[in-house]
């Protein structure tokens, strides 16, 4: 089974796109699928709709009564996972379910993570400076694999997660962490859209 996780706050506008979307691209993937919504205390009363019924016993809607932060987001939709294949996706719309099919077929070609890397970023200035400042500081001083370590955007075996915990924002470096374990990893190009603006605000550590 696939489970597709997604974290979001204050996404009235884009949830319900990216579910309808989500679902059209999943009835191709010839495997058992679940969708985790795990709405990190929003206070815009954000709701989806998914007009075919059949599906809705597929999803699950998760809240936390406040904003406790999006590695908590992913941790919680993680426990409530039955899938042995795990996917993150942002609940901004940048990530296009489309891609989904070539990641998850990465993964069974042996693959253990499969990062993806956004094409033609929408990101502004400031941020793709600061994007290749902690590519080359993760690259020289963490012997870092990754090109874009920061794409929300992955797939990955359940089992990677044995000795890796989220919290705060340490998610951002998860795909290190499977990479020193020893697993098998790798990055294929992903579309990155035009953004519903996103909640989660970006956050650059340099450790």
């Amino acid at each position: 089974m696939i489970s597709i996780i997604i974290p979001f706050y204050n996404e009235k506008e884009s949830i319900p796109v990216l579910i309808n979307r989500l679902i059209n691209t999943l009835k191709t993937i010839d495997e058992k699928w679940e969708i985790i919504l795990v709405d990190d205390g929003s206070n815009d009363n954000s709701e989806f709709r998914v007009q075919n019924s059949e599906s809705n016993k597929n999803i699950k809607l998760i809240k936390h009564k406040k904003k406790l932060g999006k590695g908590q987001a992913l941790k919680t939709g993680i426990e409530n996972s039955s899938g042995d294949t795990i996917v993150f996706m942002d609940g901004d719309l940048q990530d296009d379910p489309v891609d989904l099919p070539k990641l998850v077929e990465k993964i069974n070609e042996g693959y253990d993570l499969v990062n993806g890397i956004r094409e033609k970023r929408n990101d502004n200035l400031l941020v793709k400076f600061y994007s290749k400042i902690v590519f080359w500081f993760l690259k020289i001083f963490l012997n870092s694999p990754y090109i874009d370590i920061n794409c929300g955007y992955k797939v990955f075996k359940k089992e990677v997660l044995k000795d890796f915990i989220f919290y705060g924002n340490n998610f951002r470096f998860f795909p290190l962490a499977v990479y020193y374990n020893g697993f098998k990893v790798t990055e294929i190009n992903v579309k990155n859209q035009s953004l519903v603006q996103t909640n989660y605000l970006p956050v650059y550590l340099i450790l």
